[in-house]
């Protein structure tokens, strides 16, 4: 290399990745005359947007998230609330429809609010075959457990009899002793009217105490019992998760301010010592690493004689097994940094040199590490957005028919089957999720492109001094004004990907919980899997440097990414020795904040630090875990700064010794510093086939 200023060329076949990009005196960075680029896209978008808000509009007619919340009748009308501020419990009237049915299918019984559980027995539809029970007396004392269509005067009314009413969903036929399970009635009696210890022989209900003629035992209400218990179950742990978020949901909040702080901070420090945060950050990375290894060895040990299992979720941070499984993760993960820093120390070196390159084009643009916050704020606006419509549509409740049937009787009569989600909430909140996953994946894209724009006009400024004012303004209005349409072509083939893979582990899931476990199937399912997360990256990869081409040439998406994917191709070496390196680096940086914030808040919500006085909770993992998965969202918009500037640095590179040849007629733009970091990595990373020009 000695001391020429050249930077000498070797790339793979001309013929096949395009040809090199020719000088251009005219040429200087990001071009001024462009056109609005991939408008049908940008049009699909905002129509997309519009049906979005169209679904929010159904949403919000039709749900109340409430019902999530609170129990709800046959009608969807929320117990305790509105209408039934005084009947703030929930009575099934025939609860052994739960047990002869799966909870695939439901419950299919009117459920009513009521002032009080029942606690007694009651046979209504059998005691009115009793000469000595009046009409009167048995609805008097059915009334309380019947549905809003009854009216307190029809009581007295002869008009209307007993089984007229039951017949008519209106009133339960019979009911039993219960207790108040979240508002829910569940039977809770141990022996008969007899004082006979209850079995799952034990005739509860005989077959002409019902309309349908069918015994009720002690079977078939404990599964119907099971049956309501688990869905209560479910309903119970959201329910102490909400609590737990509720209790310490400005701890979090503190946490994440400090988070934000932290990241801003870690960036700012590596504008000026870019070198020495690097390098922090692979030490405490390291020190983490086996800190966390030594703690969950501790931990293993002191609980490996435990036998302990528990289905309550609080306890598995006391099982020797959660431990092990930690401590086998992290170790892991230390072996492959180790293996990373000791066979890749050279590369690592002049990566470190590199973000020292996009620490100096930060610092000429000191408002690219304010930037940030700007999506920040438009991803929690559309992550809030989404929350709020999957609440509403979660809680559009409304009957459901049962499936069509051929009827075999001509005296056969279509009835209630259930109350729940409709299909077309069901269907709408597979569209949300799209939505957020085109939303967050847009906003990401709108970030890229600006910051490439700003990052590309200082690299083709050939004096630094000269830089045009405001180049982040400048990119930005470029990108809203022109390139709306790419940002949405591009997120939305990453959106579409990664719906697909949601839907693979949406199929996975089902087939686990019917246990279904066809070999061939789950290894079509693992393929499928692997090879959409492997398409994901690359099409990640891809779209970024297609950002970069299109606010430098101002092109439409798919011209850009052939140019961009053609450039590095005819490069590859150089990619592949400094480009995922850089990324490896930054990661790390986000580690050690995610790490940092993810043990003290550890150590502050189980209780381990007796200065800091925190409320009791049912599961302290659950706001670590929020802020752990916060923290790492935080850093990761703020460290994207770094990781825009080494990516858009490098691809101009790759431009400018394509373009110039270090004389006087085609000088560089590169510095002296990135030009001597590049030319060492040519002299180390040269291809077996490549020739030098």
């Amino acid at each position: 290399m000695g001391s020429s200023n050249k930077v000498e060329d070797f790339r793979s076949d001309e013929s096949q990745y395009g040809r090199k990009h020719e000088h251009d005196e005219d040429f200087h960075g990001p071009i001024n005359k462009r056109s609005c680029t991939d408008v049908i896209c940008l049009l699909l978008f905002l129509v997309f947007l519009g049906a979005w808000i169209a679904v929010a509009v159904y949403a919000f007619a039709n749900g109340n998230p409430q019902r999530l919340i609170y129990p709800s009748n046959s009608d969807g009308e929320i117990c305790g609330r509105g209408n039934y501020t005084e009947s703030p419990k929930l009575l099934f009237f025939d609860l052994s429809r739960c047990a002869r049915l799966s909870s695939v299918t439901g419950c299919p019984t009117p459920q009513v609010c009521v002032k009080e559980c029942p606690n007694d027995f009651g046979r209504p539809w059998a005691e009115i075959n009793d000469a000595g029970n009046s009409q009167t007396d048995v609805k008097r004392k059915m009334f309380p457990f019947c549905g809003p269509k009854m009216a307190e005067s029809q009581i007295t009314d002869d008009s209307i009899t007993v089984k007229e009413l039951i017949l008519q969903k209106i009133c339960p036929p019979w009911w039993v002793p219960s207790k108040t399970l979240l508002g829910r009635c569940i039977p809770s009696f141990q022996t008969t009217e007899d004082n006979q210890p209850m079995t799952n022989e034990t005739v509860i209900i005989d077959s002409n105490e019902t309309p349908e003629n069918e015994i009720v035992d002690g079977g078939v209400l404990k599964k119907a019992v099971n049956y309501i218990g688990k869905l209560i179950d479910v309903r119970s742990f959201g329910e102490r998760i909400y609590s737990d978020l509720a209790t310490t949901w400005w701890m979090i909040i503190l946490a994440l301010i400090l988070a934000t702080i932290l990241s801003l901070v870690w960036i700012i420090l590596m504008r000026f010592v870019a070198a020495v945060m690097v390098w922090t950050s692979l030490i405490l990375s390291v020190l983490l690493l086996c800190v966390g290894i030594v703690y969950c060895y501790f931990r293993y040990s002191q609980l490996k004689d435990d036998p302990r299992f528990s289905s309550n979720l609080s306890v598995y941070s006391e099982l020797s097994t959660t431990w092990l499984v930690l401590l086998i993760i992290l170790a892991v993960v230390l072996l492959i940094v180790l293996i990373i820093l000791i066979f890749l120390r050279k590369r690592i070196k002049l990566a470190i040199e590199l973000i020292e390159e996009g620490s100096i084009a930060v610092g000429h643009m000191m408002s690219t590490l304010i930037f940030p916050v700007v999506p920040f704020f438009c991803d929690l606006v559309v992550i809030a957005w989404f929350v709020l419509l999957a609440a509403f549509l979660a809680s559009c409740d409304g009957e459901i028919p049962p499936e069509n049937v051929t009827i075999l009787c001509p005296e056969a009569r279509c009835d209630f089957f259930k109350y729940g989600t409709t299909p077309m909430a069901n269907y709408l909140q597979i569209f949300n999720v799209f939505g957020l996953l085109w939303g967050l994946f847009f906003v990401s894209a709108m970030e890229e492109m600006v910051m490439a724009g700003a990052f590309a006009a200082w690299y083709w400024t050939f004096d630094k001094k000269n830089l045009p004012s405001a180049p982040l303004t400048r990119s930005f209005g470029r990108t809203f004004r022109y390139h709306l349409g790419t940002l949405a072509f591009g997120s939305l083939i990453i959106a579409i990907i990664r719906m697909i893979r949601l839907v693979i582990e949406f199929i996975e899931q089902k087939m686990k919980e019917h246990r279904q476990d066809n070999p061939l199937v789950k290894a079509i399912l693992c393929m499928c899997r692997c090879c959409f997360w492997c398409l994901e990256t690359f099409m990640k990869f891809i779209n970024r440097n297609a950002y970069i081409m299109t606010a430098i040439y101002g092109r439409n998406f798919c011209w850009s990414a052939k140019e961009a994917f053609s450039l590095l191709m005819r490069n590859i070496a150089r990619v592949a020795v400094l480009d995922k390196i850089t990324d490896f680096l930054l990661l790390l940086g986000k580690l050690v904040i995610v790490g940092t914030m993810g043990v003290l808040s550890f150590y502050i919500f189980s209780g381990r630090i007796d200065k800091i006085q925190v409320e009791d909770l049912n599961y302290y993992f659950v706001p670590v875990f929020v802020i752990i998965v916060g923290s790492f969202f935080i850093a990761d918009v703020f460290f994207d700064v770094y990781e825009m500037a080494v990516d858009t640095l490098f691809l101009c590179f790759l431009e400018d010794i394509e373009r110039n040849d270090g004389s006087a007629d085609k000088p560089y733009y590169m510095s002296k510093d990135l030009r001597k970091i590049l030319n060492y990595v040519k002299d180390n990373s040269r291809p077996p086939t490549a020739k030098s020009e």
